[in-house]
């Protein structure tokens, strides 16, 4: 009799990543510039900003080369088990950031959020049960993880603050709403010196074991004021894909911890996509629009957050930049297509309970999801359809100035009854 896998078994077999590694495939692989805007913003303008969400110029095609490889590529696919990890392999410990299989069981992860504040605890939790759309589970951290790869390759490596990582010598930086924890194995894996903590309400993350020693994923409420922390305590702290769990007010009180918590001179990074497909075909309008329209019933705004990121932040904020890039979605362009039509594809399908409870479809609509699907590849294809990402950087000044109160000059009055 074959024994089943264990919870901990499951999440050390996860998925690599396409990029781990892979000299040859980044070589031959990576996108060619997707438009790219830098906008360095004036502090005082920022509350009346509001930016506009027209779409951005489509993306440009990529070599004939590296379209042809990215084709070959997605048809081929590849099943890789991992080693057993070792001391001296930590370069392997990004490839159980991820999975292929599903898995209900906890990790032996850190669980800090529940020492205290139960009752505030209790009613997050019950907000977002109702308001969640992506089950946690091994699927979901499988995505990410997709997502995780994506961005590295939309974004030419994901490390795009305005220093080197390697000024910081010992820094401490933390990542909210981590899933997984991809991204803080792979920073913590570069920069082997630097304190990476990530946290997440839910439990998606490898083993603790198996993690380099200068990385540690918790679970945290990340609406209980981050209080575990003391404040200036990082030195970076990074916010990625939040649009679909918090709303409009939880994302700024998010936000506001954090600033909190960084360390005077420290940056914040926000990285968020509008969820939006553009220039889409008829049955990709449709299922786009259900997603988003689900997402609004539970009190969601992600085209309006995510365009917005700038109001976020405290005005005394400098050194203020926002990037957004268009990304291609499917083979047209090129290997950074075929990931952005993966996440696409997962993220309408992971909608889809959400979105029959929702428009009251029946077990008839299941049915035809599939080929609803086909089609949507298709048309991403023949109308070149592609989704903005925006990126978003700030730093918290060394001193905060505050200025006396204005001095004025008052004369006394002379009163003439008479003009009474």
């Amino acid at each position: 009799m074959r024994r089943s896998k264990s919870g901990h078994e499951r999440k050390n077999s996860r998925r690599r990543s396409w990029f781990n590694g892979n000299n040859i495939f980044t070589m031959f692989s990576s996108a060619p510039p997707s438009p790219d805007r830098k906008i360095i913003e004036d502090p005082s303008l920022v509350i009346a900003k509001r930016r506009s969400l027209t779409p951005l110029e489509r993306p440009k095609l990529k070599t004939a080369f590296s379209t042809i490889l990215s084709k070959a590529t997605t048809k081929k696919q590849h099943k890789r088990e991992p080693s057993n990890l070792t001391q001296d392999s930590q370069s392997s410990i990004f490839d159980y950031a991820s999975s292929l299989r599903r898995s209900s069981s906890r990790s032996d992860a850190t669980t800090i959020s529940d020492i205290d504040h139960r009752n505030n605890e209790n009613s997050y939790f019950q907000k977002s049960q109702q308001r969640q759309l992506l089950k946690s589970d091994e699927e979901e951290a499988d995505r990410i993880q997709l997502k995780n790869d994506l961005v590295k390759l939309a974004f030419e490596g994901e490390f795009s603050l305005p220093f080197d990582y390697k000024d910081l010598e010992t820094g401490r930086i933390l990542d909210v709403g981590c899933g997984p924890g991809s991204w803080c194995i792979d920073l913590s894996q570069k920069y082997p010196r630097i304190e990476v903590i990530g946290v997440d309400s839910d439990d998606m993350f490898p083993p603790q074991h198996n993690l380099p020693n200068n990385c540690q994923l918790l679970v945290c409420n990340v609406l209980n004021g981050l209080r575990e922390f003391p404040d200036a305590s990082f030195d970076v702290i990074h916010i990625r894909f939040m649009v679909l769990s918090l709303n409009t007010e939880e994302y700024l009180q998010v936000v506001n911890d954090c600033w909190r918590l960084l360390k005077p001179g420290g940056y914040i990074e926000i990285l968020e996509t509008d969820l939006t497909v553009y220039s889409p075909g008829p049955m990709t309008n449709k299922l786009n629009g259900e997603m988003l329209e689900v997402a609004t019933s539970r009190g969601l705004s992600p085209r309006e957050q995510a365009g917005d990121l700038s109001t976020l932040i405290p005005v005394e904020g400098i050194n203020r930049q926002v990037k957004y890039r268009s990304i291609p979605i499917g083979t047209w362009g090129g290997r950074i297509g075929v990931l952005c039509r993966d996440d696409m594809i997962n993220m309408l399908t992971k909608f889809q309970p959400a979105v029959y409870a929702y428009f009251g479809k029946s077990e008839e609509n299941k049915k035809s999801f599939d080929l609803e699907i086909a089609i949507i590849m298709k048309e991403m294809e023949h109308y070149k359809s592609f989704s903005n990402y925006y990126f978003y950087t700030a730093q918290k000044p060394h001193q905060i100035t505050i200025l006396p109160p204005l001095k004025r000059n008052y004369t006394s009055l002379s009163l003439n009854p008479k003009s009474f």
